[in-house]
């Protein structure tokens, strides 16, 4: 359920503005929502970064000979050329479609044919010829970033927000959390201290290039061994899961035929999704459009429907003094609702609380999620979301299984 930290660092707009009008690139309307949780092309579970070296960054340049664009993961498929490459094929992972949709991306950006230079991350096994997206650039010299959003970081430093109201990006500085983690020494119960991203740190669970944790040599071994078939990201969660948490990771099996992997992800891993974030306060609520998914955090104190749990729960709100506070609770049970592999059950309640800078520039965005049959400790992050009101809300496209199992078998 991942997406890399460094992908969501803020990029130039020029690049994207040349490779728009190169393509006649469309931009897509905004999301709208007036039901209380909306499911339909939202972020869905699928499988982490950590199967690719992202931190290696590698040149291929070659032509075209197909560009898919579906969810859960736009995919490349490239005849490369150069001495490297032994005019091989190779398969480039992308973001998912509302993703590459707010990099400047649409469906008709390539066709078969067409010539391009790019620079990737390999996977570690280093007999796959798949890869994930850094950077492209066309023939004609256009080059569009497939890790950053291309926003115009000047117009984001000028803007200034009257209230919570509005369009919000979250930033990502590359560190960890102030939150999360697994060991001594965190907020809430972290991997330990120094840990890169804790076992939260990272921008979601299942969503990070770092690994988010503090293990290492024999250590990490030691987690492999024992946790056979977990993803690298789900690692991190180990030292803080219950025995019910971690029976779940060792029946995990990345190659089973009814995997969840188009299943929408769960509050509160959409809070630290890339891509932007709409607040909008109504009467008796308050409005989070996120990653295609619309939250109704509710101001009047209204009980849950009877007999009805969701993925998303039900969420309270209300102010203390400037700060936004939001309870949920009456969640429904998510087969992986913190990692892939690690569910999250009925009994998980979260509380996240929002505070606007004094200049309005930005927000402090964290929370403290407690799942007692799953996690043995509380789990915790913190957040700074950007005020960024001209960006964009794009709408998504349904999850397709086959798609989200690529990975396995493509390259």
């Amino acid at each position: 359920m991942n997406e890399p930290s460094p992908e969501a660092a803020p990029g130039g707009l020029p690049a994207a503005r040349t490779l728009r009008k190169a393509k006649g690139l469309a931009r897509a309307g905004r999301l709208l929502g007036a039901a209380a949780l909306c499911l339909a092309a939202s972020a869905a579970a699928h499988h982490g970064r950590g199967v690719f070296a992202l931190d290696d960054i590698r040149e291929l340049a070659g032509t075209v000979k197909r560009y898919d664009w579906r969810n859960p993961h736009v995919y490349l498929y490239l005849k490369a050329d150069g001495a490297e490459a032994g005019s091989e094929d190779w398969v480039i992972e992308m973001h998912n479609v509302r993703s590459m949709s707010e990099r400047g991306w649409a469906k008709d950006s390539l066709a078969a044919g067409e010539r391009i230079a790019l620079t990737y991350s390999p996977h570690r096994n280093p007999k796959r010829r798949l890869g994930f997206g850094n950077t492209l650039t066309l023939a004609n010299g256009a080059m569009l970033h497939l890790r950053q959003l291309p926003q115009n970081q000047a117009a984001l430093e000028d803007a200034q927000a009257a209230s919570i109201d509005g369009i919000w990006q979250i930033v990502f500085s590359g560190r960890s959390s102030r939150a999360g983690g697994m060991g001594a020494g965190s907020r809430a119960g972290g991997m330990g201290a120094g840990s890169r991203a804790g076992g939260m740190g990272a921008p979601g669970m299942g969503m990070g290039g770092s690994m988010g944790m503090g293990a290492s040599g024999p250590e990490l071994a030691a987690l492999r061994e024992a946790f056979p078939n977990a993803i690298e990201e789900a690692l991190a969660f180990v030292p803080n899961l219950t025995e019910q948490g971690r029976a779940a990771l060792r029946r995990f099996d990345v190659d089973a035929d009814d995997n969840p992997w188009c299943l929408p992800v769960t509050t509160p891993i959409v809070l630290r999704y890339p891509g932007p974030k709409q607040v909008r306060a109504e009467e008796d609520a308050i409005v989070f459009e996120l990653s295609g998914i619309v939250r109704r955090a509710y101001l009047d104190g209204r009980p849950p429907p009877e007999g009805e749990r969701s993925l998303h729960g039900h969420s309270l709100a209300r102010w203390e003094g400037k700060t936004l506070v939001v309870e949920t609770e009456h969640f429904a049970h998510h087969p992986w609702g913190h990692e892939n592999g690690i569910p999250s059950s009925e009994s998980k309640r979260v509380v996240e609380r929002y505070e606007m800078a004094e200049d309005g520039k930005s927000m402090k965005v964290s929370y403290v999620m407690h799942d007692p049959e799953i996690l043995a400790r509380p789990m915790a992050d913190e957040r700074t979301w950007n005020y960024a009101p001209g960006l964009q809300i794009f709408l998504g496209a349904d999850c397709d299984p086959e798609v989200a199992r690529r990975f396995l078998t493509e390259g």
